[in-house]
Formats: structure tokens, sequence, C-alpha cells
């Protein structure tokens, strides 16, 4: 199976990425997990070392590197990553570093524009 471009985030715009984002029916002590979530889709910034290999579906490395909060709620994490990610930007490391290259990408070429 071939992995999907990324140059499809330049072609999913904020408003399609806010249908993303909702934080309705999860638990308020994992609203900063899950605001971080939605940075990383939105924005492509790199998250910590957890959500990291929570969102490459490494969940037993996630395991290890929850904090007591965010282990007691890691199925609810789960849930949201797959109900509210697009499935380009998650499931494995290469996806995680590739979206955040794409987005780094987009940053840059508008800081060019900027300056002109």
């Amino acid at each position: 199976m071939t992995e999907p471009q990324l140059n499809v985030v330049e072609q999913i715009s904020p408003d399609m990425l806010k249908e993303f984002v909702t934080r309705e029916g999860y638990h308020p002590s994992i609203h900063g997990t899950l605001a971080s979530i939605d940075n990383y889709v939105q924005f492509g910034v790199p998250t910590g070392g957890f959500l990291k290999a929570c969102i490459s579906n490494d969940f037993k490395e996630a395991a290890c590197r929850a904090d007591m909060v965010n282990k007691l709620f890691l199925q609810d994490i789960a849930k949201y990553i797959t109900n509210h990610m697009p499935a380009i930007s998650q499931g494995s490391e290469d996806r995680y570093y590739k979206w955040c290259a794409a987005h780094q990408e987009i940053r840059e070429k508008t800081e060019d524009k900027d300056e002109r």
C-alpha cells in the first residue's frame, strides 16, 4: 500500500479542519491534551513524546510516557485521534513527521510571500 501524498495538507481548508476540533464528550482533564492534538492537526505543531507515540500508533510507547491523567484516559485519547484527525496525519511515525514537515513548508511559503 502506498502512502498518501501530503500535499493534501495544502488542499485542506481551515474550515474543513474546524470540523475535526470538538472536545464535547471528553473529560475536561484531558482538554489540554486534546488541544495539543488540535494544534498538531491544524498547524503541524510537533507534540511531546507521549502524543507523538499516540499519533504514531505506538501505544506501548504512549503507555510508558503517559502521565497519571493521560494513563487514565488513554482510551479516550485513542478515540479522539481516530474520530477527530484526518487519517493522513496519523498512524505511523513517518506520517507524523511528514505532517509536521508539510505544515512547516506551508509556513515558510507564507513567510516568503509576506516578506515580498
